[in-house]
């Protein structure tokens, strides 16, 4: 213990020597330096310059190689030659053209030998090149390199003979390529030469085989290869065509400044593509100065833009610009020795459009990279300021953060999205309205610039706000050169950067932010206070006659050190002998977390991570964080931190003197995973508080343990699937009792939960029994009960049985069923234990009553269908029968033409009576089978009832019945609706047609309907139809909507139908989510209410129906029919032939779309089409059709044919594409009346877009 304490002195007055050194050596050191400086300044020579002078261009030879010219996807350069190029533009007022990236070097030598370019770089000097071409000042230096791919590890490094054969992969005119061939004579092996134009081809063909190493130089990106030799190295150059003595001087006269003022820059680039970076230092030309000079000779100063809303960075006061930006571009300025004046502008947009029309020379807070500015022909320094991130929180803050406050300033980042991308946003006009936002408050946090931080907090006199310094993001301010000025200037101010002290910014930022910068250097202190330098150097010479003295101290002290030293290990000793039982033993003192390994067994983990490993920690915690990140599952650790930390020991020892924890680590090198740790208090006064903590395995205790938890927990998993099985079993009953025959005596079991157990209520069985029969079942069964419950006849009644039942009704109405189970019998077989229990059984009584129910309504429904059966074969059979007679008498009256038309009248009467027949039963089986989908479009409300009522008006008169509307009562408000309007019409039309039906002579039906807004999108309207016809008695008004229904059977004959007319409207009603009522008296007329809800739709989603004008001719029409049915064909054939059309005939759908696609566009005027085809059925073929790019497929009329007259089959008919359904049988008025229709409309897609 003591010898670590006598190592970390010793560690201590080491580096307060070398402190003191190094502190004296660099004021002296600074000294000389001011004094060199100061004699050896050059005499200046001077240069002119003038507005007149032209910028340069060049085109430079950019042929593609990783790590020296390199461009991206989206156009941005990079690389060594590259970067070269930027470096050179500072001190060069010139632009580039890049030439040739998709060429090879080869190709560069011939195309600068033929004058398409004028630069090229990465060169070496050859005899033969120095005749070709004149070689600037070198850019760099570079080796020869022979690579393998990563992979391959035959070719070993220097081993010469494993080089032999080896397929080798050249570049053409590469110098490389003579030198390998030298390296290979001297180390004496062989090797087949591949050459390549490219080098992406050379590295492809390493990469599939094609030659086993390459040979290159060392400026090439070699990833993923292996490099096993290095030779030949030597500069390179920048390289012109021979005799461009000018060009060659301005590149030379640029490398110059460069390796003034850029430092050593080579290496830098070097490093930044092919290992790491940086260093620089300054000093101004005579072409320089000639250019400042110029500039400050001007009638106008430069003018000089920057933010004005980003304090502390930079702001206005007073009309004048300010900040710590302003402020250190005025240093600069002196430096430099320009002048200028600052642009004023009061807000961002005055900022922002200033920089878009250019109206500035000079910006001082540009974030760019040198490809932006080149793009957009700036001129750029290198960064002069790293600004960083910080976030502002109220002191009392610590949670997560829920809400940011932020300003709208597009530049300033998206900072919070980075450190708290779920938190709610508060945006706030300016920085300052965000920052009292999190003051007051309202927002939790702020992300803003450093100094923005510093000088928030510091302006805050309440002293509620911190900040944090964030690592990222971060961002590096250039100052940038408008594309009218000298880019020269950028090399000017870049000098100016890096001869300014290092501490510049923050010392002006420190004037904004009261903020003191602690860590100042020697520069700095003799920069600013250069009357204390000599004080400083007698004080540090003071220091160093002082030091001695103590070094001299701490020797005589050394002598008592060891000593101790001695001591703690006799300590030690007696330690281990205590703690024999534990592997690791530390003496840690909790308030500082300094702690010292007492015991430390070898292969343990300490000694793994402490001796093996030689790490240092400062504290407990640290070290316990490393162990548990080495040792511990990631599902482990945090637990594992959480418990060493030394406020939790601390806390726990406190409050007892031992605490112990156990974990489990990935084993050590002696297979120990297991561990205990024992945390013991020493002693603690005032603020030291110091512990024992020890380890030691415990894999054996725990295998022990875990042997005796299996066993038990088999034992526990027994006992839980025993009570599982009870408890399934119990949950059927409501009560349960363990009954002693014997003694008489129960106790109640409780199976309320999954574990069963005694409830503590117990007595005599019999009182309990016979309590319950008399309080619970009804008078008529507790004889019955109370004879079953007698407990003494219990043994003799299981003598033979395993359980006794019997069932009751209780008197709330519910059944019940009570059992007695044997439980236990003696050794003679007598039972001398039951279980008696109790459980409801009045769900399955349900059962059997509900089952009695379905039976008896399956009997009536099966009498109605027989019924119905009997009457359909009665309506049916009348009908025919009367067709059958009136055949019979049109062959009587064959002569007679009057007759002939009565005849045809009272058949087509019977076939529609007939056909409405078919339609109801129809219409009825698919509304029970569920087969009627769902389909809605927008119509016009006012329109169907118009037709309804046009109609019913006519047949209405037919039977001298008069029909009216009560327009009074009348409150359409909404006349375009979203619904069916077939089932609309399908309900109405039933209802009034049982009116009529039902209705003598000389009453009087009327109707009207009203709507109810539900809401600004929906409206529920109703429709009634009140008549003065027979009525309904009570009774049978309760089942009028019942299908097969009529109040008497002997009505038959004189009111025709099917019965299902109401059942069918009922139906519809409820799948449209309506609702329909009747109320009806006999002998005094009925009234029909219905209630349907649509949505609101719009006139401008219905395109109204054209109106048929005058007589419209049809011949010559071509028209094309398509029916499966030749019987149907022949007759709708001969209906559109009598209308003067001409008839083009087709068996099915797949004929129709070959036959209207092979016709030449207008061919056919309209298409009837049949429903119901093979191969390919009519909505299939309307769809093909109207899909077709032809002019004529979207407007030609189609009109199905269909005895599929269900209301879905008419909108499945109109979702197809097809404009109007005729239902079978064919009429031929009809066709040609939707034929006239179509014609007037002109749009055979009115349907579909309705839908």
């Amino acid at each position: 213990m003591y010898s670590n304490r006598i190592q970390r002195s010793y560690r201590c007055c080491a580096v307060r020597t070398a402190s003191v050194k190094t502190v004296f050596y660099k004021a002296a050191a600074f000294l000389l330096a001011l004094v060199c400086i100061a004699g050896l300044y050059p005499l200046a020579v001077r240069a002119e310059y003038t507005a007149e002078t032209p910028r340069d261009t060049v085109r430079v030879g950019f042929f593609a190689m990783d790590g020296y010219h390199m461009m991206d996807e989206d156009g941005r350069k990079s690389g060594y030659g590259y970067d070269f190029l930027r470096l050179m533009a500072r001190y060069w007022d010139v632009e580039y053209e890049y030439i040739g990236y998709d060429k090879g070097w080869s190709d560069m030598q011939q195309m600068l030998e033929n004058g398409e370019i004028d630069i090229g770089t990465a060169t070496r000097k050859t005899p033969e090149r120095e005749e070709k071409f004149d070689f600037s000042r070198p850019i760099g230096s570079n080796e020869c390199m022979l690579t393998v791919r990563s992979d391959n590890t035959s070719v070993i490094e220097q081993v010469y003979t494993t080089y032999d054969g080896l397929r080798v992969g050249f570049l053409n005119g590469n110098m490389c390529n003579d030198d390998f061939d030298t390296l290979s004579k001297e180390k004496g092996f062989t090797y087949t030469p591949v050459y390549f134009d490219l080098v992406v081809d050379m590295e492809k063909a390493l990469r599939d085989g094609q030659v086993d190493a390459l040979v290159s130089n060392s400026m090439r990106d070699a990833r993923n290869e292996r490099v096993v030799e290095k030779f030949a190295p030597e500069p390179i150059y920048a390289i012109v065509k021979k005799g461009n003595t000018a060009l060659l001087a301005k590149i030379n006269a640029a490398i110059d400044e460069m390796n003034a003022a850029e430092g050593d820059w080579k290496t830098t680039l070097f490093n930044r593509y092919y290992t790491s970076v940086n260093d620089k230092n300054p000093e101004l030309t005579e072409d320089e100065k000639a250019l400042v000079r110029w500039y400050n000779a001007q009638s106008e100063p430069l003018r000089v833009l920057c933010d004005p809303t980003r304090e502390p960075y930079s702001f206005m006061e007073n009309g004048e610009i300010k900040g710590i930006l302003p402020d250190y571009f005025k240093e600069l300025a002196k430096y430099a020795g320009l002048s200028y004046q600052f642009i004023p502008c009061r807000t961002r947009e005055e900022y922002l459009a200033l920089q878009e029309d250019e109206s500035f020379d000079i910006a001082i807070d540009a974030r760019i990279d040198e490809g932006t500015a080149e793009s957009n022909h700036l001129g750029v320094t290198a960064p002069y300021i790293t600004v960083r991130s910080a976030k502002v929180v109220r002191r009392d803050f610590d949670g997560e953060i829920q809400t940011v406050a932020t300003a709208d300033q597009s530049s300033s980042g998206s900072m919070e999205d980075a450190y708290a991308p779920n938190a709610e946003k508060i945006l706030c006009a300016t920085w300052q309205d965000a920052i009292q936002a999190v003051k007051d408050g309202r927002a939790d946090a702020a992300f803003v610039y450093y100094y923005m931080a510093q000088k928030f907090v510091s302006d805050d006199t309440s002293g509620s706000l911190v900040y944090t310094l964030l690592n990222q993001p971060s961002f590096q301010y250039r100052i940038i050169i408008a594309p009218s000025i000298s880019h020269a200037l950028a090399g000017v101010l870049t000098k100016a950067i890096y001869a300014m002290p290092d501490k510049t910014i923050e010392n002006i930022a420190s004037g904004y932010t009261s903020y003191s910068v602690s860590d100042m250097t020697l520069k700095m202190l003799v920069q600013l206070h250069p009357m204390a330098t000599l004080v400083i150097a007698v004080t540090l010479l003071m220091l160093l006659v002082l030091l001695a003295a103590l070094t001299l101290r701490v020797r005589v002290q050394n002598k008592k050190l060891q000593d101790a030293l001695e001591k703690e290990k006799r300590d030690k000793q007696l330690l281990d002998k205590l703690c024999i039982d534990f592997t690791v033993v530390y003496d840690i003192e909790l308030n500082t977390g300094r702690f010292v390994p007492l015991k430390l067994a070898e292969n343990t983990n300490a000694d793994v991570i402490l001796n093996q490993k030689r790490e240092t920690y400062t504290n407990f915690d640290e070290y316990a964080h490393r162990y548990a990140e080495y040792f511990l599952s990631e599902k482990d650790r945090p637990e594992f931190i959480s418990w060493f930390t030394c406020a939790n020991m601390e806390k726990l020892l406190t409050q007892a003197d031992r605490a112990t924890y156990h974990y489990k680590s990935v084993p050590n090198a002696s297979g120990q995973q297991y561990f205990e740790a024992q945390a013991v208090k020493i002693y603690s006064e005032q603020n030291v508080f110091h512990i024992l903590l020890a380890f030691r395995y415990i894999d054996d205790i725990l295998e022990k343990e875990e042997a005796a938890r299996t066993q038990l927990q088999r034992a526990l998993d027994e006992a839980q699937l025993n009570n599982e099985i009870i408890s399934a079993i119990a949950k059927n009953y409501c009560s349960i009792y363990r009954i002693d025959l014997q003694r008489d005596y129960f106790e109640e079991i409780s199976n309320d939960d999954e574990t069963h157990r005694l409830t503590g209520n117990n007595g005599c069985a019999s009182e309990k029994l016979y309590q319950l029969c008399d309080a619970t079942v009804v008078p008529e069964y507790r004889d019955l009960v109370r004879r079953f419950m007698d407990v003494p006849t219990l043994a003799e009644r299981l003598k033979n049985e395993e359980y006794i039942s019997t069932e009751y009704r209780m008197c709330d109405g519910s059944w019940h069923s009570l059992r007695f189970i044997a439980k236990k019998r003696d050794e003679a077989g007598n039972v001398t234990h039951v279980l008696c229990a109790v459980r409801s059984i009045s769900s399955t009584k349900r059962r059997e009553q509900d089952l009695r129910f379905a039976a008896e309504a399956a009997k009536r429904e099966s009498e109605m269908k027989t019924r119905f059966l009997a009457t359909m074969s009665h309506d049916i059979r009348t009908p025919l029968n009367g067709i059958i007679g009136m055949i019979n008498m049109g062959n009587q009256y064959a002569d007679d033409p009057e007759m002939q038309q009565k005849i045809r009248d009272k058949e087509m009467e019977s076939l529609r009576y007939l056909v409405s027949i078919v339609n109801d039963v129809l219409d009825m089986n698919k509304l029970q089978s569920g087969e009627i989908k769902k389909q809605e479009v927008t119509f016009d409300l006012i329109a169907v009832l118009r037709d309804l009522n046009q109609t019913y008006h006519k047949k209405a008169a037919e039977k001298d019945i008069r029909y009216q509307v009560a327009w009074d009562k009348d409150t359409i408000r909404h006349p375009f609706v979203i619904g069916n309007p077939v089932h609309l019409s399908r309900i109405l039309s039933n209802i009034t047609d049982n009116a009529i039906k039902f209705s003598p002579a000389g009453s009087t039906i009327t109707v009207w309907s009203g709507e109810e807004q539900l809401d600004e999108e929906h409206a529920l309207v109703t429709f009634v139809c009140r008549d003065q016809g027979i009525g309904m008695s009570e009774e049978f008004a309760a089942h009028a909507f019942d299908m097969f229904t009529q109040e008497k059977v002997t009505s038959r004959s004189t009111y025709q139908g099917t019965g299902l007319g109401l059942a069918i409207v009922k139906q519809l009603v409820d799948r449209m989510g309506g609702s329909v009522t009747l109320q009806s008296r006999l002998g005094a007329g009925t009234t029909v209410t219905v209630k349907l809800p649509f949505k609101i739709g719009k006139q401008d989603d219905l395109k109204p129906a054209a109106q048929v004008k005058g007589d419209i001719s049809f011949k010559g029409l071509r028209a094309l029919v398509v029916e499966d049915n030749e019987l149907n064909m022949e007759i709708a054939c001969c209906m559109l032939e009598n209308s003067g059309m001409e008839v083009t005939r087709a068996a099915d759908g797949q004929e129709a779309v070959e036959l209207f696609g092979k016709s030449a566009p207008g061919c056919f005027g309209v298409i009837y089409m049949d429903i119901m085809m093979p191969r390919m059925n009519g909505w299939d073929a309307a769809r093909t059709i109207r899909a077709m790019n032809r002019p004529d497929a979207e407007i030609i009329p189609i009109i199905a044919m269909s005895a599929n007259a269900f209301s879905e089959d008419i909108m499945d008919s109109r979702l197809a594409g097809m404009d109007i359904h005729l239902a079978k049988p064919l009429d031929e008025a009809k066709m040609i009346n939707a034929l006239k229709q179509c014609i007037a409309e002109r749009s055979a897609v009115k349907l579909r877009n309705d839908l």
